[in-house]
């Protein structure tokens, strides 16, 4: 167990970066509670982490991409130049609900800067009416797939695969009943 991250709360969704390890975790920074969930909104953390498996105590990942609503999971492109990660859909900090009050996700993207993450923009597929989460981009940091509830999918949460071509995102397309279920299907990874 690696003692140093885990709490009594949730940590999950790990993943490699720079010399150790990006994670989401629900901490309690203020009073604010998703009310699906109960829990704290979700962060993303950082421990650095040695070749013995030892990490040290973990610190907020970025000023730049930490609101008081969900941010995570994320994942990296081959040279940790961009990052894509969850985040609650938000409009000037503040929550976005749709007609029924529910506040879906969308995938965000940002480029390394200097000292933290810049030019930090949601991707043109994303929706105030559907969530789109969970990303997980390939080696060549050309397609990305992720989990989202949007209409005509197979189940509560279907995944999708979209193409970067020249720059541009192409439109999403659902990986179809051979892998998705009538269930939820989340948490993708590029392998």
């Amino acid at each position: 167990p690696l003692s140093a991250l885990n709490t009594k709360s949730i940590e999950f969704s790990p993943v490699f970066y720079g010399n150790g390890l990006v994670f989401v975790v629900a901490r309690e920074r203020n009073r604010i509670l998703d009310r699906k969930t109960g829990q704290a909104y979700f962060d993303l953390m950082y421990a650095d982490a040695s070749a013995d498996g030892a990490v040290t105590r973990p610190v907020s990942f970025s000023p730049n991409i930490q609101t008081q609503y969900h941010e995570g999971p994320c994942a990296f492109n081959a040279d940790a130049s961009e990052i894509f990660f969850t985040r609650s859909n938000l409009s000037g900090g503040t929550l976005v609900n749709d007609e029924k009050g529910n506040a879906h996700l969308k995938i965000y993207r940002g480029v390394k800067g200097e000292n933290d993450w810049e030019n930090i923009e949601e991707l043109p597929f994303s929706s105030d009416v559907y969530s789109i989460a969970h990303p997980t981009l390939n080696a060549e940091g050309n397609m990305l797939v992720f989990s989202s509830d949007m209409p005509g999918g197979y189940g509560g949460m279907d995944l999708y695969v979209v193409e970067r071509i020249n720059g541009s995102w192409q439109t999403p397309v659902n990986l179809g009943n051979m892998v998705n279920s009538k269930g939820n299907d989340v948490f993708p990874f590029w392998h």
